[in-house]
């Protein structure tokens, strides 16, 4: 069951599991089947027409990434400026912050674990989530199904097609999407066009100096024609537990230890990498204004905030992307996973 796919086996019902293996039934049979069953029923909304995009989507169908179970939910739920002040991001006040029901675009809600922490700590919220994957999606809608989430709509839709739902959104929420994009500025010009005014964006895009360990890594796999992903990925890891020079720059990232996301670590169809000079001039293009990183680096949710201010010691703004920039470059494993910030439309 951990290393073959059970649900593709046609005499697997036949089985009768003892009461010791009904988790692995559940996992590996039981839910699969359930995802199978919502795939029927997901709305799709106008083509995928994009080569990128179509490679993008058959990863994920066979990858959906990241497999999850279960993380603990927000004993309180917050009104979306509370949530920003807790996140010291440096809004501007509007119309927006103060309505009694935010209308939340996810725009490549993956496997929904985002989606669902979203949804469980935001007051007042009705969500869309779109992704390319149907089976991404049926994954998430299985697991909002489990924690009684009532107030998420999913759609299969490239967010090249964003505006086929012709209406605006409070907030859009894109986390690691826009890199993997043919051309990720022209998706972020799509949802530019949908976000409301002096609305706010949460954007997640990989940094180049923060993947430069990893980069001679895909870049070795990017034009191989891989015909049996599995088989080529457990090798590669094989292969890099026998070299501890190797190992050294994946140890700290979890998803060597998972084949889906190690694929999606390595073995992406399309990966662009940021420079904040490069989110900086994007920005000034798509007419949104800076408002603050957030920390994903397992840190307290202040102390990415806390270093940038140790290490300018003039009290430097800390909404200048210039000194950002002067900051990674002396810190230059600080956005490791990504960059995450948040923005707000002019």
């Amino acid at each position: 069951g951990c290393y073959r796919n059970l649900k593709n086996y046609k005499w697997i019902n036949k089985v009768n599991f003892p009461f010791d293996y009904s988790l692995l039934k559940e996992r590996f049979i039981t839910q699969p089947a359930i995802e199978n069953k919502l795939k029927k029923n997901i709305v799709r909304l106008g083509p995928i027409e994009n080569h990128i995009s179509h490679l993008v989507k058959s990863q994920y169908e066979v990858n959906p990434y990241p497999k999850w179970t279960s993380f603990p939910l927000s004993q309180k739920k917050y009104s979306i400026k509370e949530y920003l002040i807790n996140k010291n991001i440096a809004f501007k006040e509007n119309k927006t912050l103060n309505s009694q029901n935010l209308e939340i675009l996810v725009a490549g809600c993956g496997t929904g674990k985002e989606l669902i922490q979203i949804s469980s700590i935001i007051k007042n919220c009705n969500i869309t989530a779109i992704d390319l994957s149907k089976s991404s999606l049926s994954y998430s809608m299985r697991k909002a199904r489990e924690y009684k989430l009532k107030n998420i709509n999913f759609y299969q839709c490239d967010l090249l097609n964003i505006k086929e739902f012709k209406s605006k959104f409070d907030i859009i929420n894109c986390n690691g999407v826009l890199h993997h994009l043919d051309d990720p500025i022209e998706g972020w010009k799509q949802l530019n066009g949908v976000l409301k005014e002096k609305g706010l964006m949460r954007i997640s895009l990989y940094s180049q100096m923060g993947r430069l360990k990893i980069k001679p890594y895909q870049d070795q796999y990017s034009t191989k024609n891989i015909k049996d992903f599995n088989a080529e990925i457990k090798e590669f890891r094989n292969n890099i537990l026998k070299s501890n020079q190797d190992l050294e720059n994946f140890i700290s990232f979890s998803d060597f230890f998972n084949l889906s996301e190690l694929r999606d670590l390595i073995f992406h169809y399309k990966e662009h990498q940021f420079t904040i000079p490069k989110i900086k001039s994007a920005l000034n293009d798509l007419n949104l204004s800076f408002i603050g990183f957030e920390d994903i680096n397992n840190l307290k949710i202040d102390s990415l905030q806390k270093q940038f201010k140790n290490f300018f010691t003039n009290n430097e703004n800390i909404l200048n992307l210039d000194n950002w920039h002067i900051f990674e470059n002396s810190h230059k494993d600080i956005f490791k996973y990504m960059y995450q910030f948040w923005v707000q439309k002019n």
